[in-house]
């Protein structure tokens, strides 16, 4: 049997394609901190404005006499950081005509931008004229589903005009593995062929939970829930304890299906009959807070974060520090807590590095020993914990165990603010209300609290009060 080649007719045309450009929206986004967060200077030391322009063309550039510097932010999001008094930025590309934009044409009460404030100015692109090439998709099976571009077309069909340019394919059937493919559509022809070979899925679990797992994290190929369940679910009909872990955590978030407490506990408790790891620690989680039907139970929890922690999972091992550190679900023993948390430390769990800050902070079982705590805070903070920051800003705010220094308090609050944590929003608005380690500007101050209080923190709400805000 002949193998189908992959052919293009070639006719040798000249189409010209145009595009138009206008500016949809601009305006000064008042809830954007990230002017402040990534505060830039001019060269007169003057604190710059940032303008978030968003605009789908990756040639884009921009011209001011008053640009201090420019970065891609993502692929349609530009950040352009402007002198203070800017009134216009001219956007530039090889697909459209240069188009000017005064920013008081758009907004009537922004004359000109002001240092730390952040705006956003929202550009569309219109094609005047798109050319179509017939690409006609040649497959080894029948009834396959094909998305362009992410975007379905109707199911058995194979024939659909394209633009010149790349796109992608993705082809999809009942018991066959996705396919997936970038491709390149010529200006130069009329009609194109592209070759799809799907392959039937693995009946091995093991293969099944990989797939699932990929398709769940985005390795390999783009995330997608709904394939990951359907990963998930072909490995569970085998009986396959991973996938039963897996589906509970798809359930619990509402990944790819409707959010389901009860459904997640279900999987769970296969898998952890199972000795699923990562099962037994959710589920002491669920009766720890009375979730998916279940009683709050304290013992209970203990019961299966020790199945897990016995298994050296790390979350296991820190849910076993943590209950015997407070006194839940077991006796208040330090010398266990201590153990368990170092543990899982020592695996780079970031809970667990902050709650021994926190013991050798204040002394839980230990002597008081501010350099352990320090340096346990800041090997939480490496990867982000924000508890971690707010913690670790207490100690440079206040000179325990290291020189006082409201600046790197003040950056700590900041960043631990940015990921929504109340209690350091209300640190970094007491910073900037007065002034420490920061320069004094009452309005960010009142944008931080506001923050705050709208997560219901008491003290943001009086702070507030207090301002007449």
């Amino acid at each position: 049997m002949k193998k189908l080649l992959l052919t293009a007719f070639l006719l040798v045309t000249s189409i010209l394609c145009a595009q138009e450009v206008k500016v949809e929206s601009f305006v000064e986004d008042l809830s954007d901190l990230s002017a402040v967060v990534n505060e830039t200077f001019d060269a007169n030391g003057k604190s710059c404005a940032l303008l978030k322009i968003m605009i789908l063309d990756k040639s884009v550039s921009f011209k001011s006499d008053w640009i201090i510097k420019s970065e891609e932010k993502g692929q349609s999001e530009f950040w352009v950081w402007l002198c203070e008094g800017t009134q216009n930025i001219i956007v530039k590309s090889d697909n459209f005509l240069p188009l000017e934009v005064f920013f008081a044409d758009y907004a009537s009460d922004i004359k000109a931008l002001k240092g730390k404030h952040t705006y956003v100015l929202r550009i569309g692109i219109e094609k005047v004229q798109e050319p179509m090439v017939d690409v006609v998709f040649q497959c080894n099976i029948s009834n396959v589903q094909l998305y362009i571009d992410g975007d379905s077309v109707s199911k058995g069909t194979m024939k659909i005009k394209l633009t010149p340019g790349s796109h992608k394919v993705l082809a999809r059937a009942n018991n066959y593995e996705d396919f997936e493919r970038t491709f390149n559509v010529s200006q130069y022809t009329s009609r194109q062929e592209v070759r799809v070979t799907m392959n039937k899925i693995s009946t091995n679990s093991y293969d099944l939970v990989k797939k699932a797992n990929a398709y769940m994290n985005g390795t390999g190929v783009k995330k997608d829930y709904a394939e990951a369940y359907k990963y998930n679910k072909l490995a569970a009909d085998k009986k396959e304890p991973a996938a039963y872990a897996n589906l509970g955590v798809m359930y619990y978030n509402g990944w790819g299906v409707t959010q389901d407490d009860r459904e997640a506990v279900k999987w769970w408790k296969m898998a952890a009959q199972q000795n699923v790891a990562l099962a037994q620690s959710n589920l002491g989680y669920m009766y720890e807070n009375g979730l998916g039907g279940l009683p709050k139970n304290q013992n209970k929890a203990f019961e299966y974060f020790m199945k897990a922690a016995k298994q050296n999972d790390v979350n296991g091992m820190y849910n076993v520090g943590s209950c015997y550190l407070d006194g839940k679900g077991v006796n208040v023993n330090y010398a266990e807590a201590l153990k368990w948390l170092r543990k899982s430390a020592d695996e780079q769990y970031s809970m667990a590095q902050y709650a021994l800050g926190r013991m050798y902070e204040f002394g839980l079982g230990v002597s008081v020993n501010n350099a352990e705590a320090i340096r346990m805070y800041s090997m939480a903070v490496e990867q982000d914990n924000m508890y971690a920051m707010n913690s670790l800003a207490r100690m440079y705010y206040l000179g325990s165990g290291v020189e006082k220094n409201s600046s790197e308090a003040a950056r700590l609050w900041r960043k631990a603010a940015i990921k929504g944590m109340a209690e350091a929003q209300m640190n970094i608005g007491g910073c900037y209300e007065e002034g420490e380690g920061v320069t004094k500007d009452i309005d960010i101050a009142v944008k931080y609290y506001r923050m705050a209080a709208a997560a219901g923190f008491q003290p943001a709400k009086d702070a507030l009060k207090r301002l007449g805000k």
